[in-house]
């Protein structure tokens, strides 16, 4: 699965906010950004990946696949960015300057990017499951499971015995 049958890296830079300086494409080309997208993509459901395919083939889709290719497209970009979070303050430099021209951010605007993209990927990827299930494949849920233990005092707190 190529990272550029679903995004680009110009989008995934976009939703970083940063520029082809500061995130080159020999970076968003590794194998690591692709793993990442395949590890979310399964996690949705271990069919997406061969249903886009499909569907990447077809000359004419209709209006539930299009939405289906789309919130692959948004989910794909916001997954890689927010994968690159991790690394975002230390790629985006405080001040570039070429003799002219100098170009200087603020103490830490990586924080609200951090915030927006984590938001983002949540939102197209409720948007992505919602368009895998309208094309009648079923995804998988995760379950969270919460262990309760009930544990009595080893003494009675009203009277200390």
């Amino acid at each position: 699965m190529p990272l550029a049958n679903y995004t680009t890296f110009h989008d995934v830079r976009a939703a970083l906010g940063v520029s082809s300086e500061e995130l080159g494409d020999d970076v968003l080309g590794l194998q690591l950004y692709e793993d990442h997208l395949q590890a979310d993509l399964d996690d949705i459901s271990i069919s997406l990946d061969p249903a886009h395919a499909l569907l990447e083939a077809e000359p004419v889709l209709t209006a539930v696949q299009e939405r289906f290719m789309m919130a692959a497209r948004g989910f794909s970009t916001y997954a890689v960015a927010k994968t690159l979070t991790v690394t975002l303050p230390m790629f985006g430099p405080k001040s570039i300057e070429d003799g002219k021209a100098r170009l200087e951010r603020f103490n830490d605007p990586y924080k609200a990017t951090i915030i927006a993209v984590g938001n983002e990927y949540d939102r197209w990827r409720s948007r992505l499951i919602a368009a895998f299930l309208a094309l009648g494949e079923t995804a998988t849920t995760a379950t969270t499971r919460r262990y309760v233990v009930a544990i009595p005092p080893a003494s009675n707190p009203i009277t200390g015995t």
